[in-house]
Formats: structure tokens, C-alpha cells, sequence
């Protein structure tokens, strides 16, 4: 078993623990719920927080965008069950579950090189535009300095 099937399966287990604690515990669903829920969130926050916002944009943001996620992936997840229960406590203790878990789970991908994503590989190329400009004083050009460039330009109008 390679060290990424190990990091999914270990956040999979953990998503399922703050899904059961929030939204069993808190608010009384059934366990087909939890375990639905848990590998829809899993998957998502994998694909978007892991794959792109972590390689992206760094761990902060793919921790609150993960949370976040996981918070509206209930709520939609949720809207299609017919007896889904769940209150405003259950979707914020998900949220900072999800959070806590996200948070250590980027700390140790950033860590460790034989998980995927690895930053150091070119699989997922920064979509960052590095736009580098340089002023001078070509700006607004002194046509009576004594620049090296209007030595050139004066010289080669002589000629």
C-alpha cells in the first residue's frame, strides 16, 4: 500500500468520524447518511483542496476552502435525503471538524515527498502569472542627459 492510498484512506476515516459525531451524534441521522456523506466529502476535498488549493495557494486557504466544502457538500448531500435532520450546531461542529483534520492532513503532504500531491512534482504546474515589470527613468526621458542611451541615439542621427 503506497503512502497516498494510506494518507486516503486515513482522511476517509477521519471525515467519517467528524460526520458521525456531527451529524449522528448532534443531530440523529442514520449511519447510511454518515458513510454517504463521508466519501462524497472525502472525494470532493481531495480533488479540490489537495489537488489544486494546497498546490495553489498553500495550507490556510485549502483548510478554510476544505471546511467550507464540506459544510455545503452536507447541506446539498442533505437536501436530497428524506429524513435528513441536521441544525446549524451540526453544520458548524462539521465544519471545524473537517478544519482540524484538513489542517494536519496538508501539514503532513507539505512534509512528506512520497504523498501525492508532491510540490516539488511538475504534474500540477502553478496556474500563478508571474508578471515582473521594471521602470526606470524611460518613463519620462530627459532628452538633455547626459544618458548613455541618447549618446547612441544622437550619434546614430548624425550618421
Amino acid at each position: 500500500m503506497s503512502k497516498s492510498t494510506g494518507l486516503l484512506l486515513t482522511k476517509l476515516i477521519a471525515t467519517l468520524v467528524a460526520t458521525w459525531i456531527s451529524f449522528s451524534l448532534i443531530a440523529n441521522n442514520i449511519l447510511a447518511f454518515v458513510l454517504t456523506l463521508s466519501v462524497v466529502v472525502t472525494v470532493l476535498n481531495y480533488l479540490v483542496g489537495e489537488l489544486f488549493v494546497l498546490r495553489n495557494f498553500g495550507n490556510l486557504t485549502a483548510t478554510i476552502s476544505d471546511s467550507g466544502l464540506a459544510m455545503i457538500t452536507a447541506y446539498i448531500v442533505g437536501s436530497f435525503a428524506a429524513s435528513f435532520n441536521a441544525n446549524i450546531i451540526s453544520f458548524i461542529t462539521y465544519g471545524v471538524l473537517i478544519a482540524i483534520i484538513e489542517y494536519f492532513l496538508h501539514m503532513y503532504i507539505l512534509r512528506t515527498k512520497e504523498v501525492a500531491p508532491n510540490p516539488n512534482d511538475d504534474l500540477f504546474r502553478s496556474n500563478r502569472v508571474n508578471y515582473n515589470t521594471e521602470a526606470g527613468n524611460e518613463i519620462n526621458p530627459d532628452i538633455n542627459s547626459s544618458n548613455t542611451d541618447n549618446k547612441i541615439n544622437k550619434q546614430k542621427t548624425k550618421n
